[in-house]
């Protein structure tokens, strides 16, 4: 299909703006029938309405800076410690989701340095742990971590090529005809989404046409139940090694978000990433698609995300 050709030449340009790449891929997204897919795409070109829809790659820890005086001294662009800042204090008003579009994304990239998020005054006393008492914050701000716009870019674009590219390996050469109809049978997308899109990064198989049996997204795992995921990925020959190491991963992304996440951690999704690239060699003899679709639907199940 020429557009989703032309739409994959324009990604893999990290000169062109990306924002031209999600205008087309609206058209795909549309041929593609599937809402969320074209909710993401229409997000990504108007901005999100809701900071709840924000995915990963958008949510951004923030260094606070601030002016300190006392009656005899005053420091500007004075760096403040968060040491004694609790953590549900510092998730609340030190992170910060962009809603923006693509566009402004962009435009935040290139002049970055000029990026500050107004501090809430209420936590001041929260910012001046080991500081003289005799001082006083008079303003503070948070800014982004250097590169962080740049970074949301290239998950974006990585997450929109994924998909792009995994479409078009299902599509058959043939006529523009053939490739419409062909496109709107596309099965598996919003699996793909918990994963490709707000889990960090990880891909998923995708299947065409009616009636096609995806079996290897098809799962037993309960929700929160280790004993059935291990079971699972035991009965596709995912070694002893591997099993230990994603319950290590599980453990220390529950401590940090939880035992309800809304996409798959970091450990969860490096341990995610390293077993597709096992998958298909000696050390995962298992077809990388089919790989990625049972154990992002295993673990998509033992979350409670789908």
């Amino acid at each position: 299909m020429k557009l989703l050709d032309d739409t994959i030449d324009l990604l893999s340009d990290a000169s062109q703006p990306l924002a031209n790449s999600f205008f087309k891929a609206q058209v795909i997204a549309h041929k593609l029938q599937d809402k969320q897919f074209e909710k993401w795409v229409r997000n990504e070109i108007k901005g999100y309405e809701s900071e709840a829809d924000v995915p990963a790659y958008r949510v951004v820890n923030l260094t606070p800076y601030g002016h300190v005086e006392n009656r005899a001294k005053r420091y500007n662009n004075f760096k403040l410690p968060v040491s004694g800042m609790p953590q549900e204090v510092r998730s609340q008003y030190l992170v910060y989701r962009h809603t923006q579009s693509i566009a402004v994304i962009e435009g935040f990239a290139r002049d970055s340095d000029k990026i500050s998020i107004s501090i809430d005054p209420i936590i001041y006393p929260f910012l001046m742990d080991g500081i003289d008492p005799s001082y006083s914050i008079t303003s503070a701000w948070g800014k982004p971590p250097a590169g962080a716009f740049a970074q949301i870019l290239n998950e974006a674009r990585s997450r929109l090529l994924d998909l792009l590219l995994n479409l078009q390996s299902l599509l058959p050469e043939g006529d523009k005809e053939t490739d419409v109809k062909l496109i709107s049978k596309v099965q598996g997308l919003n699996d793909m989404f918990k994963g490709a899109v707000f889990g960090h990064g990880a891909n998923i198989s995708l299947a065409i046409g009616e009636g096609n049996q995806a079996s290897h997204n098809k799962t037993s795992v309960a929700l929160g139940d280790t004993k059935s995921l291990v079971s699972e990925l035991k009965k596709h020959k995912v070694s002893k090694e591997d099993i230990a190491a994603l319950r290590v991963a599980i453990k220390s992304d529950v401590k940090s978000a939880g035992p309800s996440p809304q996409s798959f951690g970091p450990g969860v999704s490096s341990w995610l990433g390293g077993m597709i690239s096992k998958a298909g060699t000696p050390a995962w003899e298992i077809p990388s698609q089919v790989g990625a679709g049972l154990l992002i639907g295993a673990l998509s199940k033992f979350f409670g995300m789908s």
